[in-house]
């Protein structure tokens, strides 16, 4: 019954649960089954779910353009590690899928 629904509806439907559970529901959603996992590792739904979640922990209207301009999108992977190595104490990698770091 699920899968009869549009995927722009399951699409809005995943972008609310990651950005209530956080990237690890990423990983979740995509060991149910194919079709939800064709849908959260297509790079544009994983960019519009960080971009909601930076929306959501930063007044980003504080800041100026140039700042935006650097720090309003996605890391790519070596960012990640190198953020890992810096803050190893703090961070746990729990996963990884198709690029997509969660962090616990």
């Amino acid at each position: 019954m699920v899968l009869t629904l549009p995927s722009s509806v399951l699409e809005d439907i995943f972008i609310d649960v990651v950005l209530q559970e956080g990237d690890k529901a990423i990983l979740t959603l995509a060991l149910v089954c194919t079709c939800f996992r064709d849908l959260v590792t297509q790079e544009a739904f994983r960019r519009q779910a960080y971009i909601l979640w930076l929306d959501s922990v930063t007044n980003w209207t504080v800041f100026s353009t140039s700042y935006k301009a650097e720090y309003y999108k996605m890391y790519r992977q070596a960012m990640w590690r190198h953020f890992q190595k810096l803050h190893s104490r703090y961070a746990f990698i729990v996963g990884c899928f198709h690029g997509v770091f969660c962090f616990q």
